[in-house]
């Protein structure tokens, strides 16, 4: 049986990538389904691009723009 590798070149797609906070894999949060995880993930990835484009409140809090359809 032989093993198929993908090949990775230039002209290859690149990933964009979501980052996952290490937290949400502890035991404590076992009862939180992984759509919610993903979901915290998601939102977490929406509130650094809104910061990054001053989306921010008088207080400091970032806000998000992200529609129940996107979710």
């Amino acid at each position: 049986m032989s093993q198929k590798f993908l090949k990775f070149t230039s002209e290859s797609l690149s990933a964009s990538y979501i980052p996952f906070p290490r937290f949400l894999m502890e035991d404590s949060l076992a009862g939180l389904s992984n759509d919610a995880k993903v979901l915290y993930a998601l939102m977490l990835d929406r509130a650094s691009i809104s910061k990054v484009n001053g989306f921010l409140e008088t207080d400091g809090t970032i806000r998000i723009y992200f529609t129940v359809e996107q979710a």
